[in-house]
């Protein structure tokens, strides 16, 4: 993975703007849901680095966001459950999956932020999702 200064990623960000990109603000938090029916909550761990994708084909919720930490042998995400989009199961505070559709296009990488048992929340912010803007900014296609 390539790192950037942090000129070049004021540069992606300054591009992505003029190129009609809403940004997350400074601060954007979600609300990991239905840990429970995939690895469990000890899957994660502050500080992690996480890859939210969207399904749009989902049967359930075409804002649905799944939350992953890798990839398994046959290539698919290894997931650990969804960002929450009700008020049921958001904590406080934190954006619904429907909320953030504006953000990214496909993909985009966040930080796991803490524990507010019984949920992890996530953060994402431009710096965080640097190679995303790289990707769309550069026409690199999906991320790694």
């Amino acid at each position: 993975m390539k790192v950037y200064t942090e000129d070049q990623v004021r540069t992606m960000i300054a591009q992505a703007l003029e190129m009609g990109r809403q940004l997350p603000p400074d601060t954007c938090r979600v609300t990991v849901a239905g840990m429970f029916y995939k690895l469990g909550p000890e899957a994660l761990a502050p500080g992690q680095t996480v890859v939210l994708i969207k399904e749009p084909d989902n049967t359930y919720d075409p804002d649905a966001i799944l939350v992953a930490i890798g990839l398994n042998l046959d290539g698919e995400p290894i997931s650990v459950g969804y960002v929450a989009n009700s008020f049921k199961t958001a904590e406080g505070g934190t954006l619904m999956a429907s909320e953030i559709q504006d953000y990214f296009d496909k993909q985009i990488v966040a930080r796991v932020y803490g524990y507010k048992k019984p949920h992890w929340i996530l953060e994402l912010s431009p710096v965080i999702d640097v190679k995303g803007i790289a990707d769309m900014v550069l026409g690199c296609g999906e991320h790694e």
